[in-house]
């Protein structure tokens, strides 16, 4: 499970792994939302990619900024994602 958020750290959107996050605490404080057409497009931007027998190999073990899966027709996989987070992680697919 990942959870979609804005880092103010590196002042952009990143996807974190719960299973990485430490601590979590509750606070009263009102969060500003930075881009809601950002956000909006990240949810409607989609990703297809047509796997060969060695790219499924590599994805089923490539966890790290793994796009969520949205659909799967055989080795052809729909995933939701925007440009960055793409690029990102199909990038390394590439030889």
């Amino acid at each position: 499970m990942k959870l979609f958020c804005y880092c103010e750290k590196n002042k952009d959107y990143r996807n974190y792994r719960v299973s990485e996050i430490e601590e979590i605490w509750f606070t009263s404080e009102k969060i500003e939302i930075k881009d809601k057409k950002y956000i909006d497009e990240v949810y409607k931007n989609r990703v297809k990619v047509k796997f060969t027998e060695k790219g499924l190999e590599f994805y089923e073990k490539v966890l790290t900024n793994r796009p969520r899966l949205l659909e799967q027709d055989n080795n052809i996989y729909t995933f939701e994602c925007d440009n960055k987070l793409a690029m990102a992680y199909f990038a390394q697919f590439f030889s």
